[in-house]
């Protein structure tokens, strides 16, 4: 029997204005497990904390991809998965239908392209997905990362490859999950694949004539903790957008985006001085830590700048988001800094906190997430990841 576990990071916009960003991998993990089935005669998935699962018959399924691959194009692969799709049975009591929908999608036509690509000899098999940081969100790119790389490791081990993935691998489990940014276009574009395939860092900038992201350059960061608080608010883009459209023109808006946009550069720049300190060999521990700790103290100025502007120009957009505020307000109590993100169109804050620069060490970061759960917010702990996609178990 053969059995493995994939893993890959959640991915967050740390910082993002209008025209650029930095976009990071954290230890929050989709994890995927792999069965391959003795008696059955059915692929399953099983989802269950999205309220999604299914099968099919494997006779029915590559009754289905022999169809797909006698004639095999990739935009006409798309078109026949979701037609196939567009009658699935899905659980209506997920608010997220269309998600469900989607991620089914994902899973029909990873499946068939890369058992086409790699060879793959179709059996009976199970694959469950669990989320890390809430019951009823996974990350969609986490989850794309993790089947391309499930199904290109269901083909390593049937070739009797049992290393971990090589750089080689890793390419193409990145170029398999960037084919599905037709079914999810913002969560697997180039940026957030590769920054959940390698769990690096990545800046990138905006085109002006195209709303997408363009890679840019990629760095990694250690130690850095990440207290992710949900809001209990939910982002209205409608509303945000509506409001930009409105009040763009006006001076003091306008102002506000400008100013944005050079805190942005200005984080960039502590960013890129402190992956300098990160790779220099050259200098003593004593002197890194020294510089790390001026660096970081940089940038959590600038965090509390860009968290100030964003709620400088939700003011000027007639919109108030008062636990935002309230969150904000206790962090920079305990001396920290944060800024308000989006995760599943809702508002969540983190707070970047930086290991061995407070001392004694965690004692802050305890009294602030007791804090916040006191007033009624849920706090989840991570940090920024130190790796991306890998098998974390193997048996055959």
């Amino acid at each position: 029997m053969i059995y493995f576990e994939i893993s890959a990071p959640y991915i967050l916009y740390l910082f993002e204005s209008h025209q650029k960003g930095i976009l990071a991998p954290i230890d929050l993990r989709t994890t995927l497990l792999f069965t391959e089935l003795q008696e059955n005669d059915k692929i399953e998935l099983c989802f269950p904390d999205i309220y999604l699962i299914a099968d099919v018959a494997v006779k029915e399924f590559l009754e289905f991809h022999y169809t797909c691959v006698e004639n095999m194009d990739i935009m006409l692969l798309h078109k026949k998965v979701l037609d196939l799709i567009k009658n699935a049975r899905i659980d209506h009591s997920y608010a997220h239908e269309v998600f469900n929908k989607k991620y089914i999608q994902v899973f029909y036509f990873l499946l068939i392209y890369i058992s086409y690509k790699e060879n793959i000899k179709i059996k009976s098999f199970k694959i469950s997905v669990s989320p890390k940081l809430k019951k009823e969100f996974v990350c969609p790119t986490s989850f794309t990362i993790c089947l391309a790389a499930c199904f290109l490791q269901w083909s390593r081990v049937q070739k009797g490859i049992r290393n971990n993935f090589n750089c080689f691998d890793l390419e193409r489990i990145e170029s398999y999950a960037a084919l599905c940014q037709k079914i999810f276009p913002a969560e697997c574009m180039k940026t957030n694949v590769t920054a959940c395939t390698y769990g690096s860092m990545i800046k990138y900038l905006k085109k002006e004539t195209e709303n997408i992201k363009v890679f840019y350059s990629m760095f990694a960061l250690p130690n850095v903790s990440i207290l992710l608080v949900d809001t209990k608010q939910m982002y209205n883009s409608k509303a945000w957008n509506e409001g930009i459209k409105k009040f763009e023109k006006f001076e003091v808006v306008k102002s506000i985006l400008n100013n944005l946009e050079n805190v942005m550069d200005d984080i960039f720049e502590a960013v890129y001085n402190l992956t300098v300190t990160f790779e220099n060999n050259k200098i003593t521990l004593e002197t890194r830590n020294n510089r790390f700790l001026e660096q970081h103290k940089e940038l959590e100025i600038l965090i509390r700048e860009n968290q100030r502007l964003l709620r400088l120009l939700d003011l000027k957009l007639l919109l108030n988001y008062n636990n935002v505020d309230k969150i904000c307000s206790i962090v920079e109590k305990h001396g920290l800094s944060g800024r308000r993100i989006i995760i599943d169109d809702r508002f969540y804050f983190y707070i970047w906190y930086p290991e061995n620069q407070y001392a004694p060490p965690n004692i802050t970061c305890k009294l602030l997430s007791n804090e916040l759960k006191e007033h009624g917010f849920d706090v989840t702990e991570t940090n920024l990841a130190s790796s991306g996609v890998k098998v974390r178990k193997l048996m055959s």
